[in-house]
Order: structure tokens, then C-alpha cells, then sequence
């Protein structure tokens, strides 16, 4: 399998929301060619980009062997928003840096430079960054979807709602963008929308953990414990302390949930 046509075609399996057949393609390719950096790292950027919980120490060793023989923006931009999650946030501002000097205009750094405002407790300025970023790529998901995250913190429920409708109107095959989608039509007490949004991301990608949670809760909701209890099991599946974590939250608020055991 030629390394090059392998991430072309993954890349636009994921335009065409099928991310679980492109991280398959991706890790059958790495397989073949195990020493590969360009594929390494693009492995690395496919979890990166899409939050999966691969363990973060392999997806900057990926990043760091890359970096070795280029330091490509995208890559540095990829690894920052590792280390935002991580809150390593001096670090994450560094690669940013880097990252933008060689490519002002680089959408990925831009968008993790907008979380890197949040995870510092300022969505002014993060909403200031990424809508900065959408003047730059009109109608970008990822854009969209971290103004909304800002403008919720703002209060300003209502234009982050319009946000993601858009997004998911310009990719409605994007299973991160439904998945927002579906959080925020949950906080405006839309529960058929949250249902059908979050839904549709974990049909679009069986591996978005955020997605089942939220279509079980969802149906807890509409009180169709057998739809709660499928998605819980997916979800328990992909990420047993997290998502028992999540049940311990919410089952006081959504009380078919409590009835859920495994």
C-alpha cells in the first residue's frame, strides 16, 4: 500500500463522515510501514483532531519523530492541542508560536490557539481568535465549533446554537460537529434535536464516545430505556471509568439513567 495514497484516501473518507473506515485504512497502512514518520504522524493528527483517547504520550512521540526531520506547522499546531488538554499551556503557547510565524494563516494552528484562550479562562478572546479564523475559512467546522464552546461561556447561548446549525449545515457529515451540536440543543432543552444530532454522530463515527453518551442520554430523556441502554453499552465499551464517571453526574438529574447497570 503506497503510503502517500493512503492518506489521501483516509482524508477524504473523513470528508465524507466515514472516519471509522479511515482510521482503519490509516492503522493498515502503518502497519505496513511501521517506520514511516509522514504516516506516523498523520496517525497521530487523526486522533488528535477528532479528541479519540489514544494514550497523548504515543501521539507526541509521533509527533516529536516527525518533527525530526521537518517541523511542519500542521504538526506543531496538532501537538498543541495536545498539551492544551493536557494543560501544559506554556508549552502549547510555544508551539503556537512556532507554528504560526511559519504559517499565519494556518487554520489548525488558529482554531487550537482559540482553546488555548479558553483553557486560560478568556472565551473574549477565544471568540475573538476563531472568529478572526472564520473571516480567514468561511463556514470552517472546526472554527465554528470553538466559537460556539466561547460564545457559551459568554452567555450568549442562542449565537453559539446558529453556529453549529451552520456548521452542520456545511458538514453534515462531521460526527464532532453533531456531537457539539447535540450539547448545545441539550442546553436549550431541544431533547428531539440533541436525540437526532448525537445520534447521527455516533452512527458517523462508532468511536466518538461523546456522541453515545450523549444519544443515551438523549433517550433516557424520551424514556426509551432500550436505545439508553445500547448507547451505554457502547459507550461503556469505548471508555468504562469515564463514561461511569458520567453516570455518577447525571442520574440524579436524568433518573433512567440510574436504572443502567453493567
Amino acid at each position: 500500500m503506497d503510503v502517500a495514497d493512503a492518506i489521501d484516501r483516509a482524508r477524504r473518507l473523513q470528508d465524507d463522515g466515514k472516519a471509522d473506515e479511515a482510521l482503519e485504512l490509516l492503522l493498515a497502512a502503518a502497519r505496513e510501514h511501521p517506520d514511516d514518520e509522514d504516516l506516523d504522524a498523520e496517525v497521530a493528527l487523526f486522533y488528535t483532531e477528532r479528541g479519540l483517547r489514544r494514550p497523548e504520550a504515543e501521539a507526541l512521540a509521533d509527533f516529536a519523530e516527525a518533527q525530526k526531520w521537518m517541523e511542519l506547522p500542521i504538526t506543531l499546531a496538532a501537538e498543541a492541542g495536545i498539551r492544551v488538554r493536557r494543560g501544559e499551556l506554556e508549552k502549547a503557547e510555544g508551539l503556537l508560536g512556532q507554528a504560526l510565524e511559519a504559517d499565519p494563516d494556518l487554520l489548525e494552528a488558529r482554531v487550537a490557539l482559540g482553546r488555548l484562550w479558553m483553557a486560560k479562562g478568556d472565551p473574549a478572546r477565544a471568540a475573538e481568535v476563531l472568529g478572526g479564523s472564520l473571516k480567514l475559512w468561511p463556514g470552517s467546522p472546526a472554527s465554528l465549533v470553538g466559537l460556539a464552546e466561547a460564545l457559551r461561556d459568554l452567555g450568549r447561548k442562542g449565537e453559539a446554537l446558529v453556529a453549529l446549525r451552520e456548521a452542520a449545515a456545511r458538514c453534515p457529515g462531521d460526527d464532532r460537529v453533531l456531537a457539539a451540536l447535540g450539547q448545545a440543543c441539550a442546553e436549550a432543552d431541544d431533547v428531539g434535536g440533541a436525540r437526532e444530532a448525537w445520534t447521527r454522530a455516533a452512527q458517523m463515527n462508532r468511536t466518538n464516545v461523546d456522541a453515545w453518551r450523549g444519544a443515551a442520554w438523549a433517550a433516557a430523556r424520551s424514556g426509551d430505556e432500550l436505545e439508553m441502554h445500547r448507547a451505554l453499552d457502547r459507550a461503556i465499551e469505548l471508555d468504562p471509568d469515564g463514561t461511569r464517571a458520567w453516570l455518577e453526574k447525571e442520574k440524579s438529574a436524568v433518573p433512567l439513567l440510574a436504572t443502567y447497570a453493567r
